[in-house]
């Protein structure tokens, strides 16, 4: 994910943030070229904060019961 200081806001994979805690991040209406918005500039809404992760130590339980 590349994040970059434009001169007014901040930008993460092309995308204006509008918001960091929950992440959410729009898509610039001057890279849009016609009625259909590119996957990868699709806008980003989550309701909750992202979670932190340690992978090396994160495992699955395929038994555990929920």
């Amino acid at each position: 994910m590349s994040v970059r200081q434009d001169e007014s806001a901040q930008v993460i994979d092309g995308k204006i943030v509008r918001s960091s805690d929950p992440l959410n991040l729009e898509m610039p209406f001057d890279k849009l070229d016609g009625f259909i918005t590119p996957t990868e500039l699709f806008y980003v809404r989550t309701r909750f904060p992202v979670l932190k992760m340690e992978l090396t130590k994160w495992r699955r339980d395929e038994n555990a019961v929920f």
